[in-house]
């Protein structure tokens, strides 16, 4: 108890020396055991640059550490504002500040880290910097107002780090951050005819027809490779991974993964027989403004205004005239004078303090503005010190004008001349409580012309008052099947939890085995999957060992993590073996609880392992297959063309499958077209056309009509005889409509342009500095 209470007095400390010693263990003792033992042995140089020097080994772990901590920080950050912030979609978190960072940065692997810190380097070069007050204010944005400082500071505590740490691992992201988004700037100008060719990618139609001539069908007829060719493919190539969309080989071993998981159908808890019509009644009455209103009445209801605007100009001017005409005229002629008055003002300095007090109910605005610091920027201790003093006059200055604007100028100046008669002068301060307020208010008002429409205006308001809404027989339906599947998603997520017990028991069996150094004593056993599922009424399933490409069979791929992670992301992330996690899919169909099993990091391969040399005489042949596939779809575009006929009647005959599909753009914004969505536009998706990419799409639109072209597909495992049989719109009527709206998303259509510029200037940069891997750079995972 007392090393507790000693503990608890002096926790600060503490926590200081375990920060002190963590900082020693992964920054400092690394490059102390590099000096013991020389450059050659424990701490390599795994990169080199010819500009700013070589990066070893320890520093880029330390890079990858201040990576770690600066997701953590993010990920804190972005739970704590969606807790605070409610979601517009039932079930999801809202996408917050924090979220968007995250996918800006990047992953913690060797790679990613080294590009951050390339150009962290160039950005220092250029004369770059990032001050403590911008770090700040990035700070303050990320936390949109949802995170107080004192929770922040248990964030930083909480990650191990201080304010002054902290501070130098954003500066060293933000440089990088900063520098990007300089070169982005520099993409945003573009030429019209640029503008006119990316309108045509968008809204131009192709219709086509095409006959496919597969490159596996011609791999039998290409020669045996020499060992020299399969040599130097394989040098080539070892270090990437294998991807079946893309043309190039791979020969390293990809990286798999095993995942076991339950999945929860919502469908099979729907019970719409137990929603009460209580329930249905509460949610009517709580939600009709926003899905009940009777668009139809809503819209009729509309015009009703203004017919009564009219009339109603007349009559407030008639009404309102004369009552302060009396009492107003006596006010015009002080209101003249005002410039000359201006100086004895001040002699009547203890009225205007006497109406100060009055003006005590302007004091709850000022209420009102002394929250309005929760919303500014967030900032931390260490620079609160130095804004301070500009802060603090600051609000002086904002608290001044609040008093100003209860006009109590005009307010004295019909007191100055009155207060020659004493006996007047004291009736006018008993009303002055009530009366004075309205007087100032009607003096504008009758003044200028303007009042006039502003009170017809605030009249023509609750015209449209009178809001119909769907009766309730009428929507009942539809809200008992809404609360029936909210119970059964609740329900769903019961289950889950309640199937997180066993899997939460084996999981600290499976930690306690893993800590044992006596690897002959088996692992605990797992629980039973299949069992638990069908006692709980809903499916389970397991991968097996798979690679990120095999994962599109399964059905949890198509879910995500806290609403915008997706799983592949996560499953072939830093998640720990038997770590729980949850997920929905994206249809909001079914609700998740998976874990991984096994985890084999990819790794590098040599030509001597067994089934290695196929693989690669394999890939050999199919690239030498490509050029006679292409030989043989351009000889049947020549015949067609010889024959000026369609595709269909030259090879429909021959038992040629002829691939129609519907009239399709080069490139599409999806289902939500801007501004509803901001993601870039992609490629369209063209039947019977296996992952057609720039090449197909090029060749196709580059045809006049009737014309016959050849192309390949994106993995060139397909080419294709094309033939355009119609385009639409027609030239004129594409131009007219440019000329209206072409260049509203200009910059979204161009976006896959940006990403193969920003590319080419990050390559450009390497080259520069002289950049170069000495070590393969490692995934994550691998050790």
């Amino acid at each position: 108890m007392k090393l507790l209470k000693t503990f608890r007095r002096h926790r600060k400390v503490a926590f200081a020396l375990l920060t002190l010693m963590a900082m020693i263990s992964f920054v400092i003792l690394p490059i102390v055991l590099d000096m013991i033992h020389g450059s050659g042995g424990s701490n390599p140089v795994v990169l080199k640059t010819t500009a700013y020097g070589p990066l070893h080994r320890s520093e880029l772990g330390a890079l990858i550490y201040q990576r770690q901590k600066i997701l953590g920080l993010l990920q804190l950050i972005h739970e704590r504002v969606a807790r605070a912030r409610p979601s517009p979609f039932p079930g999801q978190e809202p996408m917050t500040q924090a979220a968007l960072v995250l996918r800006q940065i990047g992953s913690a692997d060797e790679e990613a880290v080294a590009h951050t810190w390339l150009l962290a380097k160039r950005a220092e070069e250029i004369g770059m910097q990032v001050s403590d007050p911008v770090i700040s204010n990035f700070v303050g944005r990320l936390t949109e107002g949802k995170v107080s400082e004192r929770t922040f500071r248990d964030i930083v505590r909480e990650l191990g780090l201080t304010e002054t740490t902290l501070f130098e691992y954003l500066r060293h992201e933000l440089l990088a951050m900063r520098l990007e988004e300089l070169f982005n700037i520099s993409l945003l100008g573009m030429p019209p005819a640029q503008n006119w060719e990316y309108f045509l990618r968008m809204q131009r139609k192709a219709k086509i027809e095409a006959v496919a001539v597969p490159v596996a069908e011609f791999v039998a007829q290409t020669a045996e490779p020499t060992d020299a060719q399969v040599e130097e493919l394989f040098q080539k190539y070892k270090h990437q991974d294998p991807n079946p969309n893309s043309p190039e080989p791979g020969f390293r071993e990809p990286h798999r993964v095993a995942i076991e998981y339950f999945r929860a159908d919502y469908t099979r808890f729907v019970d719409p027989t137990k929603v009460t019509e209580d329930e249905i009644k509460k949610y009517y009455d709580e939600n009709k403004d926003f899905e009940f209103v009777d668009r139809d009445e809503k819209a009729a209801a509309k015009p009703e205004p203004k017919p009564e605007a009219k009339p109603e100009k007349p009559e407030p001017k008639a009404e309102a005239k004369p009552e302060p005409k009396a009492e107003a005229k006596p006010e015009k002629p002080e209101l003249k004078p005002e410039a000359k008055p201006e100086k004895p003002e001040p002699k009547a300095e203890p009225k205007p303090e006497a109406k100060v007090e009055k003006s005590e109910p302007s004091k709850p605005a000022e209420k009102k503005t002394s929250a309005a610091p929760t919303r500014t920027p967030f900032r931390l201790v260490s620079l609160q010190t130095k804004e301070a003093a500009a802060e603090k006059p600051a609000s002086k200055s904002e608290a001044k004008p609040e008093t100003k604007p209860a006009e109590a100028k005009p307010e004295p100046k019909p007191e100055a001349k009155p207060t020659e008669p004493k006996a007047e002068a004291k009736p006018e301060t008993k009303p002055a409580e009530a009366k004075p307020e309205p007087k100032p208010e009607a003096k504008p008002e009758s003044k200028p012309a303007e009042a006039k429409p502003a009170e017809a205006k605030a009249e023509t308001k609750p015209a449209p008052k009178p809001v119909k809404y769907k009766p309730l027989d009428a929507v009942r339906d539809q809200i008992r099947m809404t609360l029936a599947r909210r119970a059964a998603e609740q329900k769903a997520e019961e289950v889950l939890a309640q199937l997180e017990k066993p899997l939460r028991e084996y999981e600290l069996k499976w930690l306690e085995h893993a800590k044992r150094s006596n690897t002959s004593v088996p692992p605990p056993e797992r629980p039973p999957f299949k069992d638990l599922a069908a006692k709980n009424g809903i499916a389970s399933n397991e991968t097996g060992l798979i690679t990120v490409w095999e994962l599109d069979r399964f059905d949890i791929a198509r879910t995500r993590i806290d609403a915008n992670r997706p799983f592949a992301e996560v499953a072939f992330g830093p998640l720990n073996l038997f770590q729980r996690m949850r997920c929905k899919d994206t249809e909001g169909n079914a609700s998740f609880l998976f874990w991984k099993v096994e985890d084999k990091p990819e790794r590098d391969v040599t030509l001597d392992e067994p089934g290695v040399r196929d693989r690669v005489v394999q890939a050999w042949k199919f690239r030498e297959a490509r050029a006679l596939a292409r030989a043989e779809a351009g000889r049947m575009a020549d015949e067609a063309r010889k024959a000026d006929k369609p595709l269909k009647q030259v090879f429909g005959p021959r038992g040629k499958k002829i691939i129609e599909p519907e009239p399709f753009t080069w490139m599409t914004f999806g289902f939500l077209p801007p501004p509803v969505s901001q993601l870039g536009a992609r490629l369209s998706e063209v039947a019977g056309i296996e992952l057609a990419g720039e090449e197909f799409m090029e060749a196709v639109f580059a045809l006049e009509l009737g014309q016959f072209g050849v192309a390949m597909n994106y993995p060139q495992t397909v080419a294709y005889v094309i033939r355009v049989a119609d385009y639409t719109p027609s030239r004129d009527e594409l131009w007219d409509d440019f000329l209206k709206n072409g260049l509203e998303f200009s910059s979204l259509v161009a976006r896959n342009e940006f990403q193969e510029s920003q590319i080419a200037w990050l390559d450009e940069l390497k080259a520069q500095s002289g950049f170069q891997w000495v070590e393969p750079p490692r995934r994550r995972g691998e050790r």
